[in-house]
């Protein structure tokens, strides 16, 4: 879990390799050697240690890039370069010739990050770094990143927090999941700030920056491990009383989270049916609300 940054990569470095740190490539060696015992008398012929690329999602970052036209994207590939090459090859292929992929890949497009986290070199660190250190952990469905959180937040943010709200991240804005009343106090449902699990002692190595003091005690992480589960989470009795609260009396969400599309032209709320499969022309009437 304490890989090494490296933010300035020689662009001559093409191809080369690292020497091989022992004592960290030893801690694989050893179960290696239990499991395959005839390894310790063989010895080891050659190895290899190079530099691996990981992104803040563990997935490759594919297509045309959002602001310069022509530059298409096809790498961080998170150590499944390998693996996924071939196809992702074919795909970038059809996109520069005609226009598009052929299969439906936006987990890896490029454009799939909001620009204000991408574009956030602490956020891209820290979401990176949990990625990596995730990479063998088993992915549950509810499962959320302590990572790069906080960064965008609605103006009800604070007051949410104030009744126990548990945040979610998506697309780096911090949405309402569920609210944990007693947790309500001091805001003690807040992620608090990535401590990289404790992987680093003073400094993240190759970023020169301060760590903070691993989290000896952390509500939100204890509430999203709740959570990570393939059947009910933890806390489904709390989500089932906001349902019956909703469904029997008054119920207001916060949405801020949600995309905003401005449309405009002669041909505009053609447009909105066509997207939101439902008509959005003159029967709606101004200020209406549509559920699509």
């Amino acid at each position: 879990q304490n890989p090494e940054f490296w933010p300035n990569v020689d662009p001559e470095f093409h191809f080369g390799l690292f020497d091989l740190d022992w004592d960290t490539f030893n801690q694989n060696l050893e179960g290696h050697i239990q499991r395959c015992p005839l390894i310790e008398t063989l010895g080891i012929k050659s190895t290899v240690c190079g530099p691996e690329s990981f992104t803040p999602d563990h997935k490759a970052l594919v297509g045309p890039d959002v602001d310069l036209r022509g530059f298409v994207h096809c790498c961080g590939f998170n150590s499944m370069g390998m693996m996924l090459g071939g196809g992702v090859g074919r795909e970038v292929a059809s996109w520069i010739v005609d226009g598009s992929p052929t299969l439906d890949i936006f987990s890896m497009d490029v454009a799939r990050f909001h620009p204000s986290s991408s574009r956030d070199d602490r956020w891209v660190e820290d979401r990176t770094h949990e990625s990596y250190a995730k990479t063998y952990s088993v992915v549950f469905p509810h499962d959320e990143p302590l990572a790069g959180r906080s960064f965008r937040t609605s103006a009800l943010y604070d007051t949410l927090l104030g009744h126990g709200c548990v945040y979610q991240s998506r697309q780096g804005f911090e949405r309402p999941g569920w609210f944990d009343p007693s947790l309500a106090a001091n805001h003690a449902a807040e992620c608090k700030e990535y401590d990289f699990y404790g992987a680093y002692e003073e400094t993240v190595s190759g970023l020169d920056r301060a760590v903070p003091t691993a989290h000896e005690e952390h509500a939100y992480h204890q509430l999203i491990e709740g959570e990570c589960t393939f059947g009910w989470g933890k806390n489904v009795t709390l989500v089932e009383e906001e349902c019956v609260a909703a469904r029997n009396g008054v119920v207001v969400f916060d949405q801020s989270y949600f995309g905003k599309f401005f449309l405009e032209g002669p041909e505009a709320m053609q447009a909105a049916d066509w997207l939101c499969t439902a008509k959005m022309g003159d029967s709606r009437p101004i200020g209406g609300v549509a559920y699509t």
